[in-house]
């Protein structure tokens, strides 16, 4: 069993922080929320990031999440699909195992 910090519970904190942070307290995991990435990716390398992960002795777990990923229409399905290939690439550079996928909204008028 490995533990680890979900990006999720460390709301207001960066990337960084999170993956310093778990491995100052000893986790061997951390869940990367996508906005977070994204902001770092802003202004940083994804080997950076993977630099980091291996200071902090931490490996990514997932990457948190593909949202409103299912009952889209053909436009908003391309877009969903960029976001994966996007996901997939930054997956695989850190070595990360697994993406999260969260479904999508329930078109108008469907009936559960």
């Amino acid at each position: 069993m490995i533990f680890g910090i979900n990006g999720a519970t460390t709301e207001k904190c960066s990337i960084a922080e999170d993956i310093e942070v778990a491995g100052k307290a000893g986790y061997r995991a951390v869940e990367i929320r996508k906005d977070k990435l994204d902001r770092y990716l802003e202004r940083n390398s994804i080997a950076g990031l993977i630099e980091l992960l291996r200071r902090s002795r931490v490996v990514p777990h997932t990457i948190n999440a593909v949202g409103m990923s299912t009952l889209q229409t053909p436009a908003n399905e391309a877009k969903v699909l960029r976001n994966v290939s996007d996901f997939t690439k930054a997956a695989a550079a850190m070595g990360c195992p697994w993406i999260v996928a969260c479904p999508g909204a329930k078109p108008a008028g469907a009936s559960w």
